[in-house]
């Protein structure tokens, strides 16, 4: 657990990396979403962000985390997967993999990763017209691909975990004109306050009170959003918050609290080695749930032979598109690796 003070850190680094990618839709010529994802890589990889000149970056972020908890790191890395020829055509190069790492070095059994595929979705730009400049408002419109979500269901279906979600690539309220921006912000408000439950949870009460940019970070340009709901336009979003939808920097900061996420964690510490496998009795390797997601998304080939085996009855394989090229690695830690409690330490709780 760490505290709502250390939550609104980790929100505020996030939503400085959201501000950079938000606005390469505002140009001219809004970025496409192969462009958009190779930016949110960079800034997502703690050996590249630094070009990018982010407003809060990671340094400063574990300089603060350091000062109210000296037991708290957080470190970001990209892994790039190189395939062999036979895999090459399932790899897409708009979309990522995704863990998230918690490492509780003080308790171990507390440890847990929650890996995704994060399919990729840029809200695209109304045509350009001199008379109005402004190319985005509450009513723009994603394009709704019944394909690639037929894939996605059967990808599921065969995962047996709901572990793709869209990653929307949208503009910040705060950059379009000024009637679009109050009525996105009147739609994530009365989301809010209808959202009793929201405020059951005494962590997310005391967060809400503490937060010293919450509409900010609310009013995001990157979210995450479940398959199953996609929304038709930008209003619906918005409207959407803490429903199926939430904010890039909120969707990894729930994952530390309550349970809404725990069906995606794999705890480390049900098996005895991180990359087991799990046996049938038979003795023939059982690639299942959280475990085998963790091990395709990470790039481990036998892991993604056996998925490859799985969709080799199914029509249209060839056109399956699903391994990243890039996985994400997001790790919070807590107390460094190399700390060992002795008896005269007093545990900080």
């Amino acid at each position: 657990m760490i505290s709502p003070k250390a939550a609104n850190f980790i929100i505020r680094h996030l939503d400085a990396i959201d501000k950079i990618l938000s606005k390469r839709l505002m140009r001219k010529r809004p970025w496409l979403e192969t462009a958009l994802t190779f930016l949110f890589c960079d800034l997502l990889d703690g050996e590249t962000q630094d070009e990018q000149h982010l407003e809060y970056s990671l340094e400063e972020l574990n300089q603060d985390l350091n000062k109210i908890d000296e037991l708290l790191n957080i470190s970001f890395a990209i892994d790039t997967h190189e395939y062999n020829q036979n895999i090459e055509g399932y790899i897409t190069q708009s979309d990522i993999g995704f863990i998230l790492n918690f490492e509780d070095h003080l308790l171990q059994e507390e440890s847990w990763s929650a890996a995704y595929f994060l399919q990729a979705k840029r809200l695209p730009p109304h045509p350009f017209n001199p008379k109005h400049p402004m190319r985005y408002n509450e009513k723009s419109r994603f394009d709704i691909d019944i394909e690639q979500k037929k894939k996605i269901d059967i990808l599921n279906n065969i995962l047996g975990v709901n572990c793709i979600k869209y990653l929307l690539y949208c503009p910040r309220p705060s950059m379009l004109d000024y009637t679009t921006e109050k009525k996105l912000s009147y739609l994530r408000n009365q989301t809010i306050k209808n959202r009793t439950d929201f405020f059951d949870n005494i962590f997310w009460l005391e967060f809400y009170q503490k937060s010293e940019l919450l509409e900010d970070s609310l009013a995001a340009g990157i979210f995450v959003n479940e398959i199953e709901n996609l929304p038709t336009n930008l209003g619906n979003v918005h409207k959407s918050i803490f429903k199926s939808c939430l904010p890039f920097s909120w969707f990894i900061v729930q994952h530390l609290f309550g349970n809404k996420f725990d069906n995606f964690k794999y705890f480390k510490s049900s098996v005895s080695r991180f990359d087991e496998l799990i046996e049938e009795i038979e003795g023939d390797i059982k690639w299942e749930g959280t475990k085998w997601i963790h091990d395709i998304v990470s790039g481990n080939l036998e892991a993604i032979d056996q998925l490859i085996q799985k969709l080799s009855n199914i029509p249209g394989k060839q056109t399956f598109r699903f391994l990243p090229k890039h996985t994400i690695n997001l790790t919070i830690s807590v107390r460094d690796e190399g700390y060992k409690i002795s008896e005269s330490d007093d545990i900080p709780f």
